[in-house]
């Protein structure tokens, strides 16, 4: 069995509360609910452009295998 000395500096550190540990939790949870919307949001439009026949996505500057890029530069913005 291995063992090893904790110093009561070591013990310290583990040992303090987190700071601002609750505001930034609050941070977190005021932000599900816009990135469920961006999902939706994300999701109708992909939806729309998979529906779209191949002619109709050229009409748009799009074809098949850039509609996830597309999907994914609308979340950045």
């Amino acid at each position: 069995m291995n063992s090893q000395t904790i110093k009561v500096d070591q013990f310290d550190i583990e040992s303090r509360p987190a700071k601002n540990q609750p505001s930034q939790i609050l941070n977190i949870l005021a932000a599900i609910p816009a990135q469920f919307r961006i999902a939706r949001d994300i999701e109708r439009q992909a939806r729309q452009l998979y529906a779209m026949n191949d002619s109709a996505l050229g009409d748009i500057g799009l074809d098949r295998d850039s509609i996830a890029a597309q999907l994914v530069e609308s979340y950045k913005r």
